[in-house]
């Protein structure tokens, strides 16, 4: 490994045709010493956890409060809110307008029993990225 850049930034988006490698570290430079560099990683292999850091459904009442962290939204076109039904999955609500990285929707049609809900999220590029789902059961 070899130093490439050094920004105050917590992110950097490198040009795969620069820069081809597929292992990349990362280290802190304090008063211009370098500190403890992660391990290296294959950043091919990371999944989707870039862009969701957390997913979580609860009940409150006879609804459920899901709440969205994105790691990022570069990229990101719209997110799209989703519940499984007999059907399939079925788009709840679609955000457009991308800003920030919490998100937050309130279903309040939930059914007897498991309600099922996963986010889809679309990028700029058309790529399409789907969260693990996340489960509110109502038992009333």
């Amino acid at each position: 490994m070899e130093p490439l850049s050094i920004t105050t930034d917590t992110s950097i988006v490198l040009d795969k045709q620069t820069n081809p490698s597929l292992y990349y570290a990362v280290a802190p430079v304090i008063n211009n010493k370098t500190g403890v560099r992660s391990y290296g990683y294959d950043y091919t292999l990371q999944g989707v956890s870039c862009y969701i850091r957390t997913f979580l459904g609860e009940l409150v009442n006879s609804s459920s409060e899901l709440d969205l962290e994105l790691g990022t939204n570069y990229n990101v076109k719209a997110i799209t809110w989703e519940k499984l039904t007999l059907s399939g999955y079925i788009p709840l609500q679609t955000v457009n307008s991308i800003q920030g990285l919490n998100f937050s929707y309130t279903d309040n049609a939930l059914t007897h029993g498991l309600n099922i809900y996963r986010v889809k999220i679309e990028l700029v590029n058309g790529t399409i990225i789907y969260s693990e789902t996340t489960t509110v059961v109502l038992c009333q």
